[in-house]
């Protein structure tokens, strides 16, 4: 038996789940799955990203406001002891491991950050026209010389 397992047999894990416990253990799993998609959204490369750090909006898994709403839950989370004993008694064993694991707590506090750089497509378009103009510019300006 690993240390989550005993613990959560101390703390009345074992149980089965009351009502108020089964909503959050669902509100968890939901926003756990909500970053998960995210982060598996930054590891994959698009032909609709911008020049350098912008992207499209649209490859987004979950509206923007959905993503910060389960990061800021997540963090809050994290961040009380109160909540990070919830979240081993009512998450499984495997769940509450990597949701208190130092690598998860790093990834969210780059969420914030990184869910700014996606962007409406509106956004990228004018910065390639930017990007085209400049490169224009750079180009008579090189001839010239």
């Amino acid at each position: 038996m690993g240390f989550l397992d005993t613990l959560k047999s101390m703390i009345g894990g074992a149980k089965p789940l009351d009502p108020s416990s089964q909503k959050l253990q669902e509100t968890l799993q939901d926003a756990f799955q909500i970053v998960s998609d995210f982060g598996e959204t930054l590891e994959k490369p698009s032909t609709e990203d911008g020049v350098g750090p912008l992207h499209s909006e649209n490859r987004l898994p979950h509206s923007k406001e959905r993503i910060m709403w389960a990061v800021g839950l997540l963090q809050a989370l994290l961040a009380s002891p109160a909540g990070r004993t919830e979240a081993i008694r009512v998450l499984k064993p495997e769940e509450a491991q990597y949701l208190l694991s130092a690598e998860f707590g790093q990834a969210l506090g780059s969420a914030k950050v990184l869910l700014d750089m996606f962007v409406p497509d509106e956004a990228l378009q004018k910065q390639r026209q930017l990007a085209a103009d400049i490169a224009r510019v750079q180009g008579s300006l090189t001839s010239k010389v």
